[in-house]
C-alpha cells in the first residue's frame, strides 16, 4: 500500500515542530522565510 502524504499538512506540521525549536512563531516564521501572520494563522 502506497502512502500519500499531503504537502500542506506536512509543512504544518514542520513549522511547528520548528516553533518548537526556536521557542515561538516569529522566530519559526523568519528561519522558514515566511511571515509570522502565515504562521500564527495555521495554529488559530
Amino acid at each position: 500500500m502506497k502512502r500519500q502524504f499531503d504537502d500542506l499538512q506536512l509543512g504544518s506540521i514542520e513549522l511547528f515542530c520548528l516553533a518548537a525549536e526556536l521557542g515561538s512563531f516569529t522566530a519559526a516564521a523568519v528561519a522558514a522565510g515566511v511571515t509570522p501572520p502565515a504562521v500564527r494563522r495555521m495554529y488559530h
